[in-house]
């Protein structure tokens, strides 16, 4: 049998980095679309779902909506590769949603025959707020690049040096740090990277530096002695294994998708991601006692690599047939 794979792979943003790596891991039961024109890979693709029993959407689409709605109508098994939830995170920022792309999203859960958030986290998130999918529901970890851990930048750390991601964002919910930041008097200072910005008037020791590169993010994450993610809805993260990989301590939100699989401690956890006190002293722990050696030494990156995620999913893909 032959699985097609549809994701969307431009931009350097997470769910279409995750979508290069799946396509670049591959195996040859899948089908994946080789062309880059818009009208010319819409119709590779509907060429490829005639031969195929299984169809894999991995981000929320046009393309994808119209390949779930054909492939139900043709007697096709649909999977759906959820990396976050556009109506919930829309309604977290308060701005408007993109209306075609909540009627997509709404259609592909209802009609896909499994949904598989990235971490058991973000399943039992899902479970919960879509209890009548639940029996449909499983999860399909990220893959996690292992040559960001053999290429790593090395750098000089400078000394006091936070770095976050995700600019006001309200998911990432950054300004917690900032005022705990503030708090430290000068023992830290705090660069958030990416986009939007805000203001952030008065504060001496925190500033946001705005969309940069991937390859430039990583640079100022080796030159950064902790990266933190205070975020109030993650559906995994692999900022934090870049950052891991950096070299720096890393201190994240419990909901974080990510922390499944990494072996963490008290210290190197938010409880309350609105806690600015539990922020400023684990910060100050972490610069006296860091965590980057600790957590590495127990994350083996093999393990969940993206030939392991392929073959996960696959083996899911073919259960779902083996199951008509």
């Amino acid at each position: 049998m032959k699985i097609l794979f549809w994701g969307l792979t431009k931009g350097n943003v997470g769910p279409a980095n995750i979508n290069k790596g799946i396509c670049s891991h591959l195996t040859d039961g899948f089908y994946s679309i080789k062309s880059s024109g818009k009208y010319v890979s819409l119709l590779e693709a509907l060429w490829k779902l005639l031969w195929s029993r299984v169809v894999v959407v991995s981000c929320v689409s046009r393309v994808g909506y119209i390949l779930v709605a054909l492939g139900r109508l043709l007697g096709k098994k649909s999977v759906y590769i959820i990396h976050g939830h556009h109506a919930y995170e829309s309604k977290l920022n308060n701005r408007a949603p993109d209306y075609k792309g909540l009627r997509w999203e709404a259609y592909i859960m209802e009609h896909a025959d499994l949904l598989l958030p990235v971490s058991r986290k973000f399943m039992i998130w899902m479970q919960h707020h879509y209890p009548q999918y639940a029996n449909k529901t499983e999860y399909i970890y990220n893959g996690v690049d292992e040559r960001i851990f053999n290429n790593q930048v090395q750098s000089n750390k400078s000394s006091g040096t936070i770095i976050a991601a995700g600019g006001v964002r309200a998911e990432k919910n950054n300004f917690p740090v900032i005022d705990a930041v503030e708090k430290m008097q000068g023992k830290g200072k705090l660069r958030i990277f990416g986009g939007p910005i805000g203001s952030i008037a008065g504060k001496k020791y925190s500033k946001f530096v705005g969309r940069v590169s991937n390859a430039d993010f990583l640079k100022a994450m080796s030159q950064s002695e902790i990266f933190v993610l205070n975020a109030i809805f993650e559906s995994f993260s692999i900022s934090v294994f870049e950052a891991l990989a950096c070299g720096c301590s890393i201190l994240v939100s419990e909901v974080v998708g990510a922390t499944d699989l990494l072996a963490l401690e008290e210290s190197d956890v938010i409880h309350d991601p609105m806690d600015v006190e539990e922020i400023r002293r684990k910060l100050e722990y972490l610069m006296e006692h860091p965590n980057n050696s600790r957590i590495r030494s127990q994350f083996h990156a093999e393990e969940w690599s993206f030939a392991k995620m392929v073959e996960n999913l696959e083996n899911k893909c073919k259960r779902l047939v083996i199951m008509e």
